[in-house]
């Protein structure tokens, strides 16, 4: 590999890196402003009890993690909803590795450069993987300024909200190289996009179901889910799951090791 794609990539994707990552940065400002103090937080907390606990399992809240303490609170409004959120921009750019060049007609010059083909997938997911490691790194900062905002009782430790943020990016790689490789199958990019996201939709859904049932079929069912083994809702109060994350991203070696080899054996449509 000599870089250039990987290069070329970031060159003209490298604005999304802040339009998403700003984004993301106030959204993490936005929850420390709702919490001024302990009462306003304990009011949370008492509006939440009172709803139905197979709802609140629904959407991840329960547990051993309280609602109305920082951690919990902070690891629901914002970290239970961010893989979901990155979800998007993974199936983008899954779509962007092989899929639209090919429609767009762009894919032929790529492959005219003197590179094996299984360059051009590697550099790529780099490229991208590196741009979700940049977006992350804005929206951490809107972490910490919210952080610093909020009050000495309601603050959390900045490891705990790095150890959050670092627990978006297998799973948000892993969709990234599951869009690339289902790209390297199909080669059509609505196919390609209704795949990826029904498959997205599906496993949120299946672990929202999962939990508000809470029986022993639909937990066996939510282990098919990426958002059962990602947890946000509750990391910052009991860190990375760390045997969940390795097998989160062998999965994603693997769908990465897939896409280049098949990429390299079909026809390409230029």
């Amino acid at each position: 590999m000599n870089g250039v794609i990987f290069l070329e990539t970031l060159r003209r994707s490298w604005k999304q890196i802040f339009y998403w990552g700003i984004g993301i940065g106030l959204y993490g400002i936005f929850p420390f402003s709702m919490i001024p103090d302990q009462e306003g937080l304990d009011t949370y907390g008492d509006m939440v009890d009172t709803l139905d606990p197979a709802l609140l399992r629904a959407f991840g809240i329960g547990g051993d993690v309280s609602f109305a303490t920082p951690e919990g609170f902070i690891g629901y409004s914002f970290f239970g909803y961010m893989l979901l959120i990155l979800a998007i921009f993974a199936v983008i750019a899954g779509l962007n590795v092989s899929v639209n060049e090919e429609e767009g007609g762009m894919m032929d010059m790529l492959l005219s450069l003197p590179v094996p083909r299984w360059v051009v997938i590697v550099e790529k997911l780099l490229a991208y993987t590196v741009m979700v490691v940049g977006i992350l790194a804005l929206g951490f900062v809107g972490l910490v300024i919210g952080n610093q905002m909020a009050s000495d009782v309601l603050r959390v430790s900045t490891g705990a909200l790095f150890e959050g943020v670092v627990n978006i990016l297998p799973g948000t790689v892993f969709i990234l190289c599951f869009t690339t490789l289902v790209g390297t199958i199909v080669g059509r990019r609505s196919t390609v996009m209704a795949i990826a996201g029904l498959f997205v939709v599906g496993s949120y859904l299946v672990d929202m179901i999962g939990r508000a049932a809470d029986t022993e079929a639909t937990n066996v069912l939510r282990e098919f889910s990426i958002f059962a083994h990602y947890d946000g809702g509750a990391v910052l109060a009991n860190g990375i799951a760390v045997g969940a994350t390795l097998v989160i991203i062998a999965l994603a070696l693997i769908f990465s090791v897939a896409s280049t080899q098949l990429f390299q054996q079909r026809d390409i449509a230029v």
